[in-house]
């Protein structure tokens, strides 16, 4: 993906000042940009994080999108259009236009897909046509968020090398330098998932699930990443987020212990910043609801961005003069602490495997997708019981990295370190409790429940998620309480005792009790209810098919979908695809019985449980003895 020259000074992103505060509070907040760290950080990692950059990031996918579907025969995309789109790419952006469009969709990414369109057009009638086919939002804001990360990451790990080598080769640089490393090379593309993580819309456009997979490919590929993340839900693995900040923490730990005595206090409240904001990535990744809610956006803003101008500021501080840096005290991982985190490792795979045999089991299991807690796309259990998996398989890679040669990481940031690969399997497990409480609150799924076991004493219908509502309170603790460089007893016990949890919850039926229970025949009633609304992205792609205007074709569908949503509040019968036919749309009702079947809609959901299963054997191999490993939790 290219980037934006430097050529001058770049107005920064900044959040914090608080993107929904009004005018009159601004204005009695007013930012001393001389004296304000944000604004001291370096020229380039302001454009790198830039509002500009951003939109131009966006453009960069909706580019690669369009190139990728011509390639794999999209119909109705041509060369002229894409090279319109290619050639619109550098007019600049009417921020002015976009901001009007914003105001009436009230969506940023369609007011600036509308912006760009508009200058395409101006180039090649009809180019602005061929934006955004099959995709949603997160695959385009994703995928440039990733690619701004890595190139922030990889400024952050060029002047760390440079104040190494400033320094004479400082050995308390070395971990954090390999975390960078480690950190820029494990980051993917989120690639195209679509709207919960099925790529339903673009099996509809292709019609052949291996060129999904190589639209995915060669998508990422442009973008300049390896590869993509194998299970997503709408959005990449927040997860990820907080693997970010903690490489990013790591270093910020190390730069404030070995600074002078005068640089040290200035630059430990900038390391204790850092640290509080990992913690708040953390804590956002472990609580977010199924496939997606939108609860993230505000707090990932401030916390991504910041922690980005912080460290950056903390690099340019030591770089300005490297000499004088203290050489601290080096930790080296004990066999005590080796031991903790071989058992912490064998108990996360046992979690991934147990969870990944149910993920089989129900991978043909239909239900309902979510996004922002509403009715999105037709999903499987299978899928979503392997995403889960899945945050387990990113926190168990990291841990591996660690466990791998662990002499390579002794260094003054140790524990940080330790601590940030406790803190992801508190990721992983919040956010997987977070989903069975609000499932097993609507029937779907049920924890395991014990013949004689009561949920209530006053109400005796209730089966309470207790393992869940336990295993969210004590995830939240551990990585509230995570310190800054200190890696306690307590981490590890609190680690130990959500995935006893977790084991506890991923058990099969026995003679004692009903085990982890996936309600299909409930889901299945659940997600017909809502198949009107799912039929209208097919239909969406059918119209673009026959070369109709996108956007009058949205605005038709939208009206359709309102006025379907208004009748089932009130009780009535839905008539959404005899309204989309009487707008004209592309809708057979003759084949309305198969319209409105669900396994029309699943994507690839079905095929990316097979997907995990090489990530989900490698755990296995690694550590064999897991399947032994039997839950003490008794409660």
């Amino acid at each position: 993906m290219a980037r934006l020259a430097v050529q001058e000074v770049v107005k920064p992103i900044s959040p914090w000042t608080g993107r929904y505060a009004s005018s009159r509070m601004r204005k009695l907040c007013t930012i001393d940009t001389k004296r304000d760290y944000r604004h001291a950080c370096s020229n380039e990692m302001r454009e790198i994080l830039s509002d500009k950059s951003k939109y131009m990031g966006w453009r960069d996918c909706w580019i690669a999108l369009a190139e990728s579907e011509l390639e794999m025969g999209v119909e109705g995309i041509t060369r002229e259009q894409v090279d319109a789109l290619k050639e619109a790419r550098n007019v600049p952006i009417d921020s002015q236009v976009a901001k009007e469009y914003e105001q009436v969709t009230q969506h940023d990414v369609i007011a600036y897909r509308r912006e760009f369109g508009d200058s395409a057009n101006k180039i090649l009638k009809g180019a602005g046509n061929i934006l955004h086919r099959g995709a949603t939002s997160a695959d385009i804001t994703d995928n440039a968020e990733l690619a701004s990360y890595k190139f922030g990451l990889e400024l952050v790990l060029r002047k760390t090398n440079k104040l190494r080598r400033l320094a004479f080769g400082h050995p308390s640089l070395r971990l954090p330098l390999e975390e960078l490393t480690h950190r820029i090379s494990s980051i993917q593309a989120r690639g195209l998932k679509g709207a919960v993580g099925t790529q339903d819309s673009y099996l509809n456009l292709l019609k052949d699930k291996r060129k999904v997979n190589a639209l995915d490919a060669d998508f990422s590929a442009r973008l300049g990443f390896d590869s993509s993340y194998t299970e997503t839900g709408q959005t990449y693995p927040r997860i990820v987020d907080y693997q970010i900040l903690g490489s990013i923490d790591v270093l910020a730990q190390t730069l404030y212990k070995i600074a002078g005595p005068k640089r040290q206090k200035h630059l430990k409240a900038h390391a204790e910043a850092i640290h509080l904001k990992a913690l708040q990535a953390a804590e956002m990744a472990s609580q977010q609801w199924l496939e997606r809610s939108l609860d993230d956006s505000a707090q990932r803003r401030v916390v991504m961005t910041e922690s980005f101008y912080q460290i950056d500021h903390m690099l340019d501080e030591l770089l300005k003069n490297p000499n004088g840096l203290k050489k601290p005290e080096k930790q080296v991982m004990t066999k005590l602490q080796k031991e903790r985190l071989s058992l912490v490792a064998e108990k996360t795979t046992a979690t991934i495997s147990r969870m990944y045999d149910f993920a089989v089991r129900y991978r043909n299991a239909s239900c309902i997708g979510f996004t922002h807690g509403q009715a999105a796309q037709p999903t499987t259990y299978g899928k979503r019981l392997s995403l889960w998996a899945y945050g387990f398989v990113l926190a168990m890679q990291d841990l591996e990295n660690l466990l791998d040669k662990p002499q390579r990481y002794a260094g003054v940031s140790l524990d940080a370190l330790i601590n940030t690969r406790l803190n992801q399997i508190a990721i992983a497990a919040g956010k997987t409790s977070v989903d069975i409480r609000l499932l097993q609150r609507d029937l779907e799924v049920s924890e395991p429940y014990k013949k004689n076991q009561q949920g209530s004493s006053a109400m005796p219908h209730k089966r309470n998620p207790k393992n869940s509502e336990r295993c969210n309170s004590l995830c939240r603790t551990k990585i509230g309480s995570t310190s800054m460089d200190r890696c306690t007893e307590y981490d590890f016990l609190a680690t130990d005792s959500i995935l006893e949890l977790m084991l506890s919850t991923f058990t099969k039926s026995n003679k004692e009790q009903e085990g982890f229970t996936v309600y299909t025949d409930v889901a299945r009633k659940r997600l017909e209810q809502y198949m009107p609304f799912f039929v209208s992205e097919h239909v969406l792609n059918a119209a673009l098919k026959k070369k109709m205007d996108r956007d009058k074709v949205y605005k038709a569908i939208r009206a359709v979908a309102i006025k379907a949503k208004r009748d089932m509040r009130k009780g009535r019968p839905i008539r959404m695809l005899e309204d989309l036919a009487k707008r004209g749309l592309p809708v057979d009702l003759d084949k309305k019985a198969e319209l409105l079947n669900p396994a029309r809609y699943l994507g690839r959901a079905i095929e990316q449980v097979e997907d995990l299963f090489p990530e989900v054997n490698e755990c296995r191999a690694t550590y064999p003895n897991h399947v032994n490993i039997v839950s003490e939790v008794s409660v």
